[in-house]
């Protein structure tokens, strides 16, 4: 898309960004709610754990991908804040003790 119609590669890159960021929400608040059940939370632990390491593998990959294409930019940029500067889950999960 990029290559045959600039414009709307970066509406679909904004588009695609914000649908990324209300999936970290969600995630988030699904940790939230699980880590409110202990019992829960304990017996399915390596799988969250598992699943996590998968997203961080992807968005690394994903904002790698990013960084090494070239941008063309049309002046919205400004009103999304890049993927580096939003949480990820694995920022926000509890420390175990």
């Amino acid at each position: 898309v990029r290559m045959v119609d600039p414009k709307k590669a970066a509406q679909i890159r904004s588009q695609v960004m914000t649908h990324l960021r209300v999936i970290y929400e969600r995630m988030n608040q699904s940790l939230s709610l699980l880590y409110n059940v202990p019992a829960v939370a304990d017996e399915i632990q390596d799988e969250v754990d598992e699943l996590l390491q998968k997203e961080q593998n992807y968005s690394d990959d994903v904002l790698a991908n990013m960084i090494s294409e070239p941008r063309i930019s049309y002046g919205n940029d400004a009103l999304m804040p890049s993927l580096t500067e939003t949480k990820t889950t694995v920022e926000l999960l509890p420390v175990n003790g």
